[in-house]
Order: C-alpha cells, then sequence, then structure tokens
C-alpha cells in the first residue's frame, strides 16, 4: 500500500482506505467515531512502517509531513494554480471582447477573428498605466468603459502605436 487515508460516507460511517501502487482501494477498517478512525490508521501505518500519510493524486510522489487535507504535491499544485490562471484569463479576455462589440472599431477593417483582437487605448496613453494585474481584470472592474479603450486588430493596434493612425482610418477620410 502505498498510502493508508480516512473517508466519511454519508451516514457518518469512517473508513480506514489503504490505496495500492495500481491506486486501487483496499478497506482496512470501518469505525463509528473519527477519534477511533485515526488511531487505528496510524497503528496500521506503524505495522507497515510507513513514513508518509499521502501521496498525490496526480503523479502518486510521497507528500512529506501532510495532512489529510493535502492531495498535491507541491510541482503539481503549482501546475494546476498556473493552469486555473490561463483558464480564468481567457474567460476574462472573451468577456472583454464581448463587451466591446467582437469585431475591429478601425472604420475600414472588418476583421472579426478573436484570436487577431486586442484592447487598444485610444488616446494612446497605455504606457503610463501600472498593468500589475490583467488589463481584462481592470476593464471588467471598471465596467468596460468605451471613451478610454477600443478593440482593435493586432494590425490595427500596431500601426496606430506606430505611425499615429492607422491606414484604414486614412482611407475613410
Amino acid at each position: 500500500m502505498r498510502n493508508i487515508r480516512i473517508e466519511k460516507t454519508k451516514l457518518g460511517i469512517y473508513y480506514i482506505v489503504g490505496i495500492t501502487k495500481n491506486k486501487k482501494k483496499h478497506y482496512v477498517g470501518r469505525f463509528n467515531h473519527l477519534d477511533e478512525a485515526k488511531i487505528a490508521r496510524d497503528k496500521k501505518e506503524k505495522e507497515l512502517g510507513m513514513q508518509f500519510r499521502e501521496t498525490c493524486i496526480n503523479c502518486g510522489l510521497q507528500i512529506k509531513g501532510s495532512t489529510c487535507k493535502k492531495k498535491y504535491c507541491t510541482k503539481c499544485l503549482t501546475h494546476r494554480k498556473v493552469r486555473a490562471s490561463r483558464i480564468c484569463g481567457i474567460k476574462l479576455r472573451e468577456m472583454a471582447i464581448d463587451a466591446y462589440g467582437a469585431k475591429c472599431q478601425c472604420p475600414g477593417c472588418n476583421i472579426k477573428e478573436r484570436k487577431f483582437l486586442t484592447i487598444d487605448h485610444i488616446f494612446n496613453d497605455g504606457k503610463y498605466e501600472k498593468h500589475r494585474s490583467s488589463i481584462y481584470l481592470k476593464l471588467k472592474r471598471l465596467g468596460y468603459p468605451k471613451d478610454k479603450y477600443q478593440l482593435l486588430c493586432y494590425n490595427c493596434n500596431i500601426t496606430k502605436s506606430h505611425y499615429g493612425q492607422c491606414p484604414h482610418q486614412k482611407e475613410a477620410l
């Protein structure tokens, strides 16, 4: 067995469960009180000579000095947090694109592909803002203001920042 843990059923019964290398459950004992289950678990761990109580449910590595609540090793926990952060960022970006009309605001440009759309500072004052967090989160908190920000495709945004205005705007005049 790789580890031994306590599981509680909906009826309030505590089971001591041993997890094998194949991640199969092996029921060791059944108890009505948590204290009895903890004593039995500790006794079983001493019998088996186990130093650790938990293994990471993702990679199976043993977690040192863990409690029953800790389920991931540091490496896997960091990976999960990064992935969750990435997913949250994607959702915020999609919400911002929807709030600003989901198409390039440049008069002669008709790009609607979401991958090409970016947030633009209308007055080119983005360098004066401190971006400690995501711009999409900031826009959501401000209620997606349309007087200071707009949605442009990447080409129009870069051209505007380098040359002052987009070629599409010259054509429209």
